[in-house]
């Protein structure tokens, strides 16, 4: 009962450790503080293996290497954390980058599957429309028109559509029109 006892106050203590580590790395990454806040992140990764603050960590690490240009860098690690993580904070985020250097790649199929991968999380509403949307977008990129104008009859069939939703839905429907 001792050594159990003593096991969850260390997990306790590591998440505790974590949690505040990652917060300070956050706020180097709001301040745009880069080099800080990877390097910050970095040392969350190798020093807590295994928590939610280093899963996480990976997510912001590889938001990093996207918003410097470093696109291979950060594939590795979007994938990682949406390899990883259970939970569906940030999921939404990684696809869009990763579906963003699958388009400067010309590489149309991975975004599929990247958008594909959605489906192992429990996303939010908002989250699963804007990845329709963005399934539409790679629809119409690949020519394909038929299968753009399926996706957006099945957006419309919606309830409730925010109204940023709707605008685009009806952009798309424009120009699948004149397509």
């Amino acid at each position: 009962i001792i050594v159990g006892s003593i096991y969850i106050n260390n997990q306790n203590e590591i998440k505790l450790d974590s949690s505040s580590a990652f917060g300070a790395a956050l706020v180097a990454y709001s301040n745009l503080d880069y080099d800080n806040a990877k390097f910050q992140f970095e040392s969350i990764s190798s020093n807590y293996q295994g928590t939610e603050s280093q899963i996480f960590s990976n997510y912001y690490l590889g938001r990093i290497a996207y918003e410097l240009g470093n696109f291979n860098e950060a594939k590795l690690l979007l994938n990682d954390f949406l390899n990883n993580t259970e939970k569906a904070t940030f999921v939404c985020g990684a696809i869009k980058q990763l579906v963003d250097i699958s388009f400067n790649d010309n590489d149309y199929l991975e975004s599929l599957n990247i958008i594909a991968k959605a489906k192992m999380f429990d996303l939010n509403n908002i989250s699963k429309l804007e990845l329709k949307l963005l399934k539409i977008n790679t629809l119409i990129k690949m020519n394909d028109l038929q299968g753009a104008k399926i996706e957006v009859g099945k957006v419309l069939n919606s309830k409730n559509l925010p109204s940023n939703i709707e605008q685009k839905i009806n952009e798309f429907e424009g120009l699948l029109s004149v397509l």
